[in-house]
Parts: structure tokens; sequence; C-alpha cells
């Protein structure tokens, strides 16, 4: 999901929220299951995403949460490694990010995070002792493989920053959208990972010309 508002104070639209309103109403049930209650939650969920895809909105594809590599994610779809909630790379490849939870007193979930470690090494074909910035490199240029149409990368990563830029559920724990970056804009331009991660995203642009056009 792209965030415009970082401080949350653009209001739901009405009609998603009135549509929101009456599925919580006249739908329950886990859409997973057998049962009739989830046989209608999974066609409402059905029909919700071919709604969505009907107006052109893009899936969300994350690394950290997915079991085929980014080759396999659809066209429309906006792909990415993590998000801002998330562990950057580094953060997720040497620990620190779930030593960070810990410290903070949040009940983190330490087998999901070996899991997501794992799925990284073994989309990488990373070795466990790889530094994170062979790690980050390695894993732009797994994503930069996804047909789809939008494909994201963050500052932190680009910098093999550790710490994520704000941690749920904290106030004081984290210094949450407060952290600098270790670099300049001038430093970052010159540094060789950040144009690694370019090229691995770059897509060819299109011709806006019509194919008849030869000029």
């Amino acid at each position: 999901m792209i965030y415009f508002d970082y401080n949350s104070t653009a209001p739901v639209m009405r009609e998603a929220r009135e549509a929101w309103l009456t599925a919580t109403e006249q739908i329950s049930g886990n859409p997973s299951s057998m049962h009739d209650y989830g046989a209608r939650a999974a066609a409402a969920l059905l029909t919700a995403r071919e709604k969505l895809a009907a107006y052109n909105v893009l899936s969300s594809r994350v690394l950290w949460f997915e079991t085929d590599p980014p080759a396999r994610y659809p066209r429309r779809a906006m792909a990415s490694l993590t998000t801002h909630d998330l562990p950057t790379v580094a953060g997720l490849w040497n620990g620190s990010d779930l030593r960070a939870q810990q410290q903070a007193g949040l009940a983190a979930n330490a087998e999901g995070t070996r899991q997501m470690r794992d799925r990284l090494r073994d989309f990488t074909g990373a070795a466990d002792a790889a530094e994170p910035r062979e790690v980050v490199a390695r894993a732009y240029h797994l994503l930069g493989q996804a047909p789809s149409m939008v494909v994201t990368a963050t500052l932190e990563d680009a910098l093999a920053v550790e710490e994520r830029p704000n941690m749920p559920s904290t106030l004081e724990q984290w210094p949450n959208w407060s952290l600098a970056l270790p670099r300049t804009l001038e430093q970052l331009q010159q540094d060789p990972l950040p144009r690694a991660i370019a090229a691995a995203l770059h897509r060819p642009r299109r011709s806006q010309r019509s194919p008849r056009s030869k000029r």
C-alpha cells in the first residue's frame, strides 16, 4: 500500500467505509474454512478482488510474506521486499530487528522471523555468513525479476540500515519516524549499493507513440 498521508489524517472515502461496514454486518467467517460461513466469506473475497482488478487497483506482494519468488508475481501488483512497518533486509538478516522488538517489550514472533530469513536466504542463494550489503544487492536483483507494474525500494535498504522506520505497537520504546539515515544525499549518490538497486529495478520506458508513428 502506498501512503500519501503519513500523519493518517485523510478520511476514508465514504463509499469505501459504507461498503466495509456492510460486509462486516452481512458476512462473517474464515474464507479458508469449509463450512457455509467460510464459503460465503470466500465468495465475497473473490468478488472484492475481481472488482478491484476491474478498477486496475494493484495487489501488494511483499517478499517477507510470499512463498513464490518475485518472478512469479502477477503483473497487476506492487512488489516490494518490505515496508516501513517491517524489518529491513539488514535488520532481518543479522537478527538485530528481532532483538530490537524483544528489547522494546513486544511479543516478537521469533519463528515467523526465522521463516522470513530462511526464505530470503533460499530465494537469494546467499550464504548464512554473507554480509548484509551483499544480501541487499542479491534481494533487489531478485525483486527486479518481478513482472509487476510497480516495484519499490527503500532508502533504508539502499544504505543497509538495520533499523526500520516504524515499529508498530510502540510509542516511546522506538524513535518512530525520527531515525536519520547514516549518509547524506551526496554520499548516497556515490554509494555503489543504491546504484546496484536502481539498475536491478530499472524498467525500460515504454514509448507513448502510436504504433503507426515513425517520427
